[in-house]
Formats: structure tokens, C-alpha cells, sequence
């Protein structure tokens, strides 16, 4: 009897423990606090999409920047990033105790910049300027930095704007493996345009039993800068995508593409809708006639253009190593739309 008694005061022992611990960690699991603030740029423009996480809770701030997040009492590494958080990004701590609600101040959701920017100048767009509208900074490099692999690792993103190779520059095999190895390793790039000449070539090459950076011109090439159009089933000259995988026409006319779909989820929930209108107030413009993996198309024509936007990831689940490339762009001769701006300004913090 006695060994009885002690076996089932044993067994009470431990169903008292196990209730207790179980009452426990059901209490710190309750959700009943919240974070609440509004996501900014430096020079206060509201950041739409912006990823606020604390432990395992996260969201999204809305359009007007504002984000409201549930969590259980406890300490908390707020974090706000856009993209992998390599070039932007703010972290806090916190402490938040049950049924708390804490209201973040101003100061503290800014949302920062950790990386470096350059630009490359261009005759037809001026995308950079967005980024100075929010208060972030940049600098400006040359095509011949290109040639100079350690400058580049310096930089987490590189914008390149329609029109960069139309001061009389050009690109050399040099030049295309440094860009190439720069995404592969890391690096991001937003191309608009006519510079897609980066990635399938700008028809110069350079001979390899030549020693200066002069370089021949193959007025072939579909992508040159004198216009003559060819199939994309011709030998690229210059570049490092083939044009199997990224092939463009400098055909596109003075429009307006209605309606034009949203084919990435992101810039649905940007927007709040699946269509867009895009602008087109210069001709010429580099018509996408093929596109295929590691590209994914993000804006489409269904009736007369096709592709518009496309994104690309050169390295895989790594940070960075992404391509954003459009058609369209933030141009210098006018103003672009709410729509696309905002798509451009989400572009760029996202690479």
C-alpha cells in the first residue's frame, strides 16, 4: 500500500507539472500584442510592400506605409527590408508585454540603406532620380568602370538607363565577363530599355589577338545602334545571355499599351489590381520577340506586344545575382504614370 501511495502520488506530481508547463507555453503563444508604424524612405516617402518580421510573425506595410503586426508578449528584433534586405534595411529591438500595443516612432521605421549604388548615365532615361526623390543615395560610373571587376563588387546594385551606350561607348569581352561574374556572384542589376545591349550585346567585339580596347563593330547584330534588324537566330555578337533565351527588335512605336497584365504576384499586391496601362512616348523601343528561363515575364501585352518586364535571378537562391529589365522606363522627355512609377520605385528596392 505504502509503495502504492508513492506511485500515485508520482503520477500527480507529473500530471501536475505537465498541466503547468502546458498552461505555460500556451500562454506565450497567445497572440494578443501588437506592432504598429508606418515605413519610409529617408526623405519621407511612403514605402508600399515594404516585409516587417519579428520572430516568426511577419507582414506587409500597405500603400500608405502603414503595417500592423501581431505577436505574442515577448522581445523582439523588428526588422523592415525590402528585397533580401542586402541594400535596404532597419532593425530595432523591442519589448512588447501582453494585450501591449506599441506604436513604433517615426525615427525608428525609416527605412535604411546598407548597400552601395551605381548608375550608368543615360541619353533616354533617368531612373536614378527616383531614388534620389526618396532620399537614397548613388554614384555615378562610367562603361569603362565596367573593365575594373574589384569597382564593381564595391556596388550591391547597379541601374543601367536606356541610352548608356549612346554617347559613341561600348562594350568589349572584358567588359561583358566582368558583368557576367558580378551577377553570378551576388550583384543586381536594373537594365531599361535599349541597354539590354548589356546582357545579348551591343555588336562590338573584341578580336582576342587584339591587345588595345579598340573595338570592331558587327553591324549584324540586331542590337546594335544603327538600327538594322536581323532574326534572333543569328550568332551573338557581344554579351553573355544568348539571344535564345533574350531577343530584342528596337520596333516599338509611340503608344500606349492598355491593360497590360501583372504577371508577377508582387506588383499585384503593389497595386491592387492585375492590369496596367504603360506609356511609350519614344519609338523604338527594344520589342521583346523571345524570352525564356532564367527569365520570367512580370508585365504582358496580350494583344500586340508581349513581354514588356522581365526578371531574372543568375545565381539562384543566393542574395542578390538579380535582373530586373523593362521596356519602358522613367523617362527623361516625360512623365510616367503613377502605376509605373511605383513598379520602377519597387524595382529598385527590391534587387
Amino acid at each position: 500500500m505504502k509503495y502504492t501511495l508513492s506511485y500515485l502520488f508520482l503520477i500527480c506530481i507529473v500530471a501536475f507539472l505537465y498541466v503547468g508547463c502546458k498552461k505555460d507555453n500556451g500562454d506565450s503563444e497567445v497572440v494578443n500584442s501588437l506592432f504598429i508604424g508606418t515605413v519610409h524612405s529617408p526623405s519621407g516617402v511612403l514605402i508600399n510592400r515594404a516585409k516587417i518580421t519579428a520572430g516568426k510573425y511577419s507582414t506587409y506595410s500597405n500603400k500608405s506605409g502603414e503595417f500592423s503586426l501581431p505577436v505574442s508578449e515577448g522581445t523582439y528584433n523588428l526588422t523592415i527590408q525590402t528585397g533580401d534586405g542586402r541594400i535596404f534595411k532597419t532593425v530595432h529591438s523591442y519589448w512588447i508585454g501582453k494585450d501591449g500595443v506599441v506604436n513604433i516612432a517615426w525615427d525608428e521605421t525609416g527605412l535604411n540603406q546598407q548597400g552601395n549604388i551605381a548608375y550608368l548615365n543615360g541619353l533616354y532615361d533617368n531612373i536614378q532620380t527616383l531614388l534620389d526623390t526618396m532620399g537614397y543615395t548613388f554614384t555615378e560610373i562610367s562603361i569603362g568602370d565596367l573593365s575594373n571587376y574589384n569597382l564593381l563588387t564595391t556596388y550591391d546594385m547597379i541601374l543601367m538607363n536606356c541610352g548608356a551606350l549612346d554617347f559613341g561607348f561600348h562594350m568589349d569581352s572584358t567588359k561583358y565577363s566582368n558583368l557576367n561574374y558580378y551577377l553570378q556572384n551576388g550583384g543586381s542589376v536594373y537594365i531599361s530599355d535599349f541597354s539590354v545591349m548589356f546582357l545579348t550585346g551591343d555588336g562590338f567585339f573584341k578580336p582576342v589577338n587584339q591587345a588595345s580596347d579598340f573595338a570592331w563593330r558587327n553591324p549584324m547584330h540586331h542590337n546594335n545602334n544603327i538600327g538594322i534588324q536581323t532574326t534572333c537566330s543569328n550568332p551573338v555578337v557581344g554579351g553573355f545571355i544568348a539571344d535564345s533565351i533574350l531577343c530584342t527588335h528596337k520596333t516599338g512605336p509611340i503608344c500606349q499599351v492598355q491593360n497590360a497584365t501583372l504577371n508577377d504576384s508582387d506588383f499585384v499586391a503593389l497595386l491592387g489590381k492585375s492590369t496596367i496601362n504603360v506609356k511609350y512616348d519614344l519609338d523604338l523601343w527594344e520589342v521583346i520577340s523571345s524570352i525564356s528561363s532564367p527569365f520570367t515575364p512580370t508585365v504582358t501585352d496580350p494583344v500586340n506586344y508581349g513581354c514588356l518586364a522581365a526578371k531574372a535571378d543568375l545565381n539562384g537562391n543566393y542574395a542578390g545575382g538579380k535582373i530586373y529589365y523593362t521596356t519602358f522606363h522613367n523617362s527623361i522627355q516625360g512623365t510616367v504614370n503613377s502605376d509605373t512609377k511605383d513598379i520602377l520605385r519597387y524595382i529598385l528596392l527590391n534587387l
